[in-house]
C-alpha cells in the first residue's frame, strides 16, 4: 500500500502550521497568547463536534479509562503551548525556533521507549543534516545571529514543552483503541481544551470577546478550524500509517515555509543561501520519508 497520500497530508499540515505563525503574530498584538490558544482549541472542539453528534447513532461516552487516554494525548499537545508561552516570557522566539528542531530527535527516542520502534542509522544521519540546514534557515544565514545564540532559564521550560510535543504522536499511536479517528480526535481535542481552561482561567474572565475587532475574529476562526481542527485530524489519520519520526521530520520544513510566506506576502526577500537550504531541506525530508526501517 502506497503511503504517498499520507505524506501529502503531512505536507499540507506543515504548510497550515507555518501559516499560523504570522497570523498568530497579528492576533497576539492585541490579545493574550494563552487566551488565543484556549479559544482556538475551544472553537475547534465545537467545530468538530457535528461529525460525532449529528449522525444516526450518537457516540458512546468515554469510560474513565478512556478519559485517561484522551487526557494523556491531549495533555502532551496542550502542555507544549503552555510551556511555550511561559518560556517566551524569559527567552526569544529565535531561541524557541532553534530548540524546536530537537523535536524529531526527541520523538525518535520516545518512539523507542513508548512503541519499541528504533530509528535506523541512515535516517538519523539524514535528520542530523536536515537539522543543520533548518538552523541555517532559522538564523537566516547569519553567522552573527548564530554566534549570539545563548540559552536562558526560559529555554529549559521550552525544552520540557518540546518533550511533550515529541511524545504526542507516539502516545496517539500507543493509546488508539480502534474507536475511529473522528472519535479519538474529538475527545482528545476536548481533553486539550479542558486542560488549557485550567491554565487560562484568569485570561478567560478578564478579556471580553466583544472588545475584539471582527477582522481578528476571522483570523481566530482560521486558527481554530485549519490550524487546530484540521491539523489535529490530519495527525490522527497519518499516525495510523506513518511513524512518529516520519511525521515530525516534516516540521523541518516549517521555517522554510514561513520564509517563503514572508517573501510572498511581506516582500521579505531571503538570501540565496537560505533558499538553497530550503530546497535542500525538501529533498532531505523526502528522503527521510522514503527510507524503510
Amino acid at each position: 500500500m502506497s503511503h504517498a497520500p499520507y505524506h501529502g497530508l503531512i505536507l499540507l499540515y506543515t504548510l497550515i502550521i507555518a501559516s499560523s505563525f504570522p497570523i498568530g503574530a497579528i492576533i497576539t498584538q492585541e490579545v493574550d497568547s494563552l487566551w488565543l490558544t484556549w479559544v482556538r482549541f475551544a472553537l475547534a472542539t465545537l467545530l468538530f463536534s457535528p461529525l460525532l453528534f449529528f449522525r444516526q447513532s450518537p457516540p458512546k461516552l468515554p469510560s474513565l479509562r478512556d478519559w485517561g487516554r484522551y487526557f494523556l494525548v491531549g495533555g502532551a499537545y496542550s502542555l507544549y503551548f503552555i510551556a511555550m508561552f511561559e518560556a517566551l516570557k524569559h527567552t526569544s522566539s529565535l531561541n524557541t525556533g532553534a530548540l524546536y528542531t530537537t523535536v524529531p530527535f526527541l520523538s525518535a527516542a520516545l518512539t523507542w521507549v513508548i512503541l519499541g520502534q528504533k530509528t535506523s542509522v541512515r535516517r538519523f544521519t539524514l535528520m542530523s543534516i536536515a537539522l543543520l540546514l533548518v538552523l541555517w534557515v532559522i538564523f537566516r544565514g547569519s553567522w552573527e545571529l548564530l554566534k549570539s545564540f545563548e540559552l536562558s532559564a526560559g529555554d529549559g521550560v521550552f525544552i520540557g514543552g518540546c518533550l511533550t510535543m515529541a511524545a504526542y504522536i507516539p502516545l496517539s499511536k500507543r493509546l488508539y483503541r480502534g474507536e475511529g479517528v473522528k472519535n479519538f480526535t474529538f475527545w482528545t481535542l476536548l481533553a486539550s481544551t479542558l486542560i488549557l481552561t485550567l491554565f487560562a482561567l484568569p485570561q478567560i474572565f478578564t478579556l471580553s470577546p466583544l472588545s475584539i475587532r471582527p477582522a481578528l475574529w476571522g483570523w481566530i476562526a482560521y486558527l481554530a478550524f485549519f490550524s487546530t481542527c484540521v491539523t489535529f485530524f490530519i495527525t490522527q489519520i497519518t499516525a495510523r500509517f506513518l511513524s512518529p519520526v516520519e511525521i515530525l521530520s516534516y516540521t523541518y520544513l516549517t521555517p522554510g515555509f514561513i520564509v517563503i510566506l514572508d517573501w510572498l506576502f511581506k516582500g521579505m526577500i531571503p538570501s540565496y543561501s537560505t533558499l538553497l537550504a530550503i530546497f535542500a531541506l525538501g529533498g532531505f525530508v523526502y528522503w527521510i520519508g522514503r527510507l524503510k526501517e
